[in-house]
């Protein structure tokens, strides 16, 4: 799998958690190291060799999705899951602020040797802090719940036994960070004869 010439495109007129994943995604995309900052990542099922995996994918335009499983050809790449319930809170029936509180898991690969192959040490701890400042400055990020280390803990969500042994080499390194943020959505509802009309 390559990532030769793939996008990385942003929702045009962004609502709800898609403004925070987002804005994520964005500030993400400043790290030099990083290659390549995705956004959502969704659920797709592939089969392979007669045996049905859960494969992360992303959206780069154009109706398409690329996989965004273990790759060795880029120095880094992360991805954004998106699976939790959203809870909602004060919520009034004709007027309303909306302030709405979901889970977020930010999921970052790294080929440690294509990123600076003059250190003979593992760094992906600097890496890790480097995720950390750009989420902490997010306004709307609440609370950076765990961090969780490897491959296994970085892929947990999906089949792990779909991905090449050679990626568990100390050359590459995967953390997921997991995270609570806000959303603040203001709405009006009107009543209108027949119908009701939202402005948000």
């Amino acid at each position: 799998m390559s990532f030769n010439c793939v996008n990385t495109p942003t929702i045009p007129n962004p609502t709800g958690i898609d403004v925070i994943i987002q804005k994520i995604q964005t500030e993400l995309a400043t790290l030099s190291w990083l290659e390549y900052s995705f956004g959502k990542a969704y659920i797709k099922k592939e089969e392979r060799n007669n045996t049905v995996y859960t494969i992360p994918k992303v959206w780069i335009g154009n109706n398409e999705f690329q996989s965004v499983e273990p790759n060795d050809t880029v120095k880094a790449f992360s991805f954004i899951e998106n699976f939790e319930t959203e809870f909602i809170s004060g919520w009034e029936t004709r007027r309303y602020d909306r302030i709405s509180r979901t889970d977020l898991n930010i999921v970052v690969f790294a080929n440690l040797e294509r990123i600076d192959n003059t250190r003979d040490y593992i760094f992906t701890e600097e890496l890790k802090e480097d995720v950390v400042k750009i989420l902490t400055n997010v306004p709307e990020v609440e609370s950076l719940n765990s961090i969780n280390k490897g491959l296994d803990e970085a892929y947990t969500r999906w089949s792990i036994e779909s991905i090449n042994p050679t990626y568990y080499a100390e050359k590459y390194a995967a953390f997921r960070i997991d995270i609570s943020a806000i959303i603040n959505s203001a709405c009006y509802i009107e009543d209108n004869d027949k119908y009701n009309i939202n402005y948000c």
